[in-house]
């Protein structure tokens, strides 16, 4: 047992020290939201799984703060805002892709005042103003707190995770998603899509359930009210018939044929009311003359308040809202009711009918045509928002969906399936453009009678609303035959309110540039060339990104038919030898010909065209911006590396110096040193504490790891006799125990029989010598040690009986194997005597068969004989009768 404990643990050693997270296969999903992200894993051994922050919590907060030269993101990020709001920035989501003048910025300073922001003056984007020298970009704090995400996910998984599935709100535009995209390239990420959340969940919620789906289309309407955000979707599942390896194969497929959503009704603009609501109760107890909405730190500390009595009275009708310290040294205490709560917000549960109107609308299906309704998000778990839905849908509400985890549980196992080291259940998905893009040109009519060129704007739609993607299309010019512009913009958003389209910004998206037209018409016309257009591919991937691929030319040239001249004079011949009588045979069999004359042959070419696209929404995050924003992560990135380090060697040394402490006062460690030892160790223990908290404070890791190697190295000794005394009862044991079975074995072969005795003598004398040599050795080495004091180096040490053990071993298991093969060779010769002794006796069976048959062929020809001559005897007598 000792042997076996100390090769499993010198196992673990080497794995120890030569393992090192190496790529794997391993892929990951961040459901990121407004308030907080969810991170899925995929590994082997590990399917679809939520992964665990370091406070060993399934989601954590989308905050990251900066204080005293140190980055903090997640729950440790809040605690830094409650006492300075500046430094702690959240909220993040609802920012990626805007622009300054975009009203959700606007409404984002008008909630939170205490941020600096101002414009970027390159791209017109925000900016948050940290310090004099430093500005943040909301891709860059999105960037650092995906590098985080991919942190908890590596070391949950034990290896590198490079490849994600991002979740997004349904109703993120170009700009934003492109802004996300952005962020997970500064987080060093390889986004394999970026999926709709509200698909994601819908995904979750049917790869469960795959056996219930068929070839009808079955409709679930999903309401998801989130943390700023509420998005309806009616999705349909059935099985449908795809032809991706070259043959028929069915699979199921979620496509999302309805979706309405309102930005701003969810669960912050609920906090935010209530942060106000207790503000201004505290105001008007007139505690202190200072305004506590002038106060950053008070309104900080109002604000988690407002969210932890939010969560209470969805399950409570009333709770005490308790702030201690929250301005001027004055406590607050104020009891709120559901009823206040809901009063407060009154005009914004009037809104939540809405999605659901917009969504069936948009799938031109009535709540008659949805099988159920299955509600997501934490906003939803409010009282008075369950009941409002209840009395519109008057249906019961499903709950059988996990309201904060189904989007990243369907986004990882889209992660799995979209990449190579896993094989997953196919389950399609389709998701719908919700903002419709079309392509405007300008195109020359024919002059008036002024003699005046008359321009028209002409409007083509490239992607409807709720047009299903990833899909592509290609768009004909024919009517240019020289350079021009055509722009891509978002299309008629009259379904839309005005706040959202507002929101959105920017209706135009690219502006295309194509130029080489009239060379290449004129290369190709000149050849007899007919020109058919200028083609323009277009496609939405997976992720809901517009991208213009080639642009191209297309002509055709008809190759006409040359006859065939050996044809021609064979039909002559044969028309010169026909009669008046086979006129009609001619007939027929020419209009036959004609029918078989072949078609001329058309040929397509395409000449490519060269284009120049400029994006005229929201400019990306390029050139020396990007640059100096990758430094800067990577900096801050390495920073929390060495920073981390230090934490972790500051505590193993502070850990050591307790722990050594602690068993020198113990009798069973007092009695393996001397006294002068261990006054020496103490003395040491009590510099490097001293040092520890007083100049060590500044240091890095390295000497923590010093200062820790040197006590262990004037410890080591005493811990090693430690070992040895208390493994050693056990270790003797096993070697006795070895030794007995090692004589039980050498005892069998002395006392076999000679047709079992396998082994020579000299093999057994050799055994037995070794059994009292070593027997010999255990005794006097246990007299040798039990004279020796304790707190001298041992005697009788575990490597040495772990040696005698294995040369013993070595021995016996020789021994064995010889015993096994002489015993298989005697039974390989008794076979051998086996097999010709049958052989022998099949040959005496054979020769007994042969004299039986000969002996009854005898009888029978003697009997034969006998019935022959009983015969002529009765002729011989009728004759004579």
């Amino acid at each position: 047992m000792a042997r076996l404990q100390v090769l499993c643990l010198s196992l673990l050693a080497v794995c120890a020290t030569f393992w090192n997270p190496v790529q794997g296969v391993a892929v990951m999903s961040v459901d990121f939201g407004s308030e907080w992200m969810k991170i899925g894993i995929v590994s082997p051994g590990v399917p679809m799984e939520i992964v665990l922050n370091k406070e060993s919590k399934r989601k954590t907060p989308v905050a990251i703060a900066f204080r005293n030269d140190e980055r903090t993101i997640g729950e440790d990020a809040y605690t830094i805002g409650v006492k300075f709001p500046s430094n702690m920035y959240f909220y993040l989501l609802e920012l990626l892709g805007k622009s300054i003048d975009n009203p959700l910025v606007q409404l984002y300073q008008k909630r939170f005042p205490y941020y600096t922001i101002v414009e970027d003056p390159e791209r017109k984007t925000l900016l948050f103003e940290h310090d004099s020298e430093t500005k943040f970009s909301p891709e860059e704090l999105v960037a650092m707190i995906l590098t985080k995400a991919k942190e908890y996910a590596e070391s949950f998984a034990l290896q590198q995770v490079t490849e994600c599935v991002i979740t997004v709100p349904a109703f993120f535009n170009q700009a934003e998603r492109r802004a996300m995209l952005k962020a997970a390239e500064l987080a060093g990420i390889k986004v394999l899509q970026l999926m709709n959340s509200n698909t994601a969940a819908a995904l979750d919620y049917g790869i469960f359930r795959r056996k219930d789906f068929n070839e009808t289309a079955q409709n679930i309407l999903f309401y998801d009210m989130g943390a700023s955000s509420t998005v309806a979707t009616v999705a349909s599942y059935q099985v449908v018939k795809i032809k991706e390896r070259g043959y028929a194969e069915y699979h199921p497929q979620v496509s999302v044929s309805g979706l309405g959503y309102d930005r701003t009704l969810g669960g912050l603009e609920i906090q935010i009311r209530l942060r106000d609501y207790l503000g201004k109760a505290f105001n008007d107890m007139k505690k202190t003359k200072n305004d506590v909405f002038k106060n950053p730190r008070a309104m900080a500390k109002l604000f988690k308040e407002a969210g932890r009595v939010k969560n209470v009275l969805s399950a409570n009708v009333d709770h005490f809202a308790q702030v201690e310290n929250l301005i001027d040294e004055q406590d607050f205490r104020y009891q709120v009711t559901r009823e206040q709560l809901e009063n407060l917000c009154s005009d914004l549960f009037e809104r939540v009918t809405q999605p659901i109107e917009r969504a069936l609308a948009a799938s031109k299906l009535t709540l008659d045509d949805i099988g159920h309704i299955i509600i997501v998000g934490a906003g939803t778990r409010m009282p008075k928002v369950q009941e409002v839905l209840t009395a519109f849908t008057k249906r019961e509400l499903g709950k059988n969906l996990n309201a904060d985890e189904a989007p990243a549980l369907g986004a990882v196992y889209r992660a799995a399936d979209l990449s190579t080291g896993f094989q997953v259940k196919k389950f399609m998905t389709k998701d719908a453009v919700v903002f419709p893009i079309e392509v405007d040109f300008e195109r020359e009519l024919d002059s008036g009678d002024d003699g005046k060129k008359v321009v028209k704007i002409v409007r083509r739609t490239l992607f409807p609303a709720m047009n299903p993607y990833p899909q592509k299309k290609v768009l004909t010019f024919n009517k240019h035959n020289e350079d021009f512009v055509f722009y891509v913009n978002y299309g008629n958003m009259s379904s839309l309110p005005e706040s959202e389209v507002a929101v959105l910004g920017s209706s135009n998206l690219t502006k295309v540039e194509l130029s080489g037209i009239a060379s290449g018409l004129t290369k190709h016309q000149d050849d007899g060339a007919e020109f058919k257009g200028i083609k323009a591919h277009f496609s939405i991937d997976d992720s809901g990104l517009l991208s213009l691929g080639s642009v191209e030319s297309t002509f055709e040239k008809i190759h006409p038919v040359v006859a065939d001249d050996s044809a021609e004079a064979a039909n002559s011949t044969q028309g010169e030898g026909f009669n008046s009588t086979d006129s009609s045979n001619v007939t027929e069999k020419n209009s036959t010909a004609t029918k078989q004359e072949k078609k001329p042959k058309i040929e397509t070419l395409k000449e490519e065209i060269s284009k120049q696209e400029s994006i005229l929404d929201l400019p990306d995050l390029t050139g020396a911006t990007l640059t100096v924003a990758q430094k800067r992560i990577d900096a801050l990135n390495e920073k929390d590396r060495a920073r981390k380090e230090k934490e972790i060697a500051q505590n193993n040394l502070e850990t050591f110096i307790l722990d050594i402490q602690d068993k020198l006062s113990q009798d069973e460690f007092q009695s393996l040193t001397t006294e002068d030892h261990r006054t020496k160790i103490l003395e040491k223990c009590s510099e490097t504490s001293e040092w520890l908290y007083d100049e060590g404070s500044d240091v890095n890791a390295k000497e923590y790891q010093k200062k820790l190697q040197v006590l262990k190295d004037l410890t080591g000794a005493i811990f090693e006799r430690h070992r040895e005394h208390r493994d050693r009862p056990e270790v003797i044991a096993a070697f006795k125990n070895a030794m007995n079975v090692s004589t039980h074995f050498l005892s069998k072969f002395r006392n076999a029989t000679p047709d079992e005795k396998y082994l020579d003598d000299d093999d057994l004398d050799g055994l037995e010598t070794l059994l009292e040599d070593n027997q010999s050795w255990l005794d006097k080495k246990m007299l040798a040690q039990k004279e020796t004091p304790l707190y001298e180096a041992p005697v009788l040490t575990l490597k040495a009986i772990a040696e005698k053990m294995g040369s013993m071993d070595k021995e016996v298991k020789m021994l064995v194997n010889k015993a096994k093969n002489a015993r298989t060779k005697r039974l390989k010769e008794l076979a051998e005597k086996l097999k010709e002794f049958d052989k022998k006796a099949n040959e005496t069976t054979e020769e007994t068969k042969e004299e039986t048959a000969e002996k009854k062929e005898k009888e029978a020809e003697d009997k034969k004989e006998n019935t022959e001559q009983s015969s002529d005897s009765l002729d011989d007598d009728h004759v004579e009768l």
